[in-house]
């Protein structure tokens, strides 16, 4: 039996991994310790990464939530505005799965064909927050054309 998933499930969805990513990323930044040779960090990129990754689903599921609100979607908005989120939310995973790589012992040796999957999926990850960005402002945009012509 297919679970029932309705947009409102997606936004809390969205938020949930949202902010969870944030707080891994909030967390990372208070505690970490800079190297002491006087140099600079590489850290804040990461920081910076992690941030640009953590708070777009929030922002999307913001939005489709809103939207659920105030407004009566359209068919076309809501599919765009929760695929926003759900995208979202798989880029936010890139911050979640970063700190498991450091599980990995120094001693495994990752066969060729694996090598450079994990940068792959990474990528492929961080990328889907920019899909997911685009899913909702195009989304967004086709709610208000929908409300525009609805009050004409």
């Amino acid at each position: 039996m297919v679970p029932d998933v309705t947009p409102r499930r997606v936004a809390a969805g969205s938020v949930l991994v949202g902010g969870v990513a944030l707080v891994v990323v909030v967390y990372a930044i208070v505690t970490h310790e800079p190297a002491n040779d006087g140099g600079t960090s590489v850290a804040g990129l990461f920081f910076a990464i992690g941030l640009l990754l953590a708070l777009p689903p929030l922002a999307e599921a913001g939005t489709l939530a809103a939207v659920l609100r105030w407004g009566t979607p359209a068919v076309w908005p809501r599919r765009l505005l929760s695929l926003g989120a759900v995208l979202g939310a798989l880029g936010a995973s890139v911050v979640l799965l970063w700190p498991l790589t450091s599980l990995v012992p120094a001693g495994i040796r990752v066969p060729e064909f694996l090598d450079p999957t994990p940068g792959l999926v990474t990528g492929v990850l961080a990328l889907t927050v920019v899909g997911g960005l685009a899913a909702s402002g195009v989304g967004v945009v086709a709610q208000l054309i929908t409300e525009v012509r609805g009050s004409g």
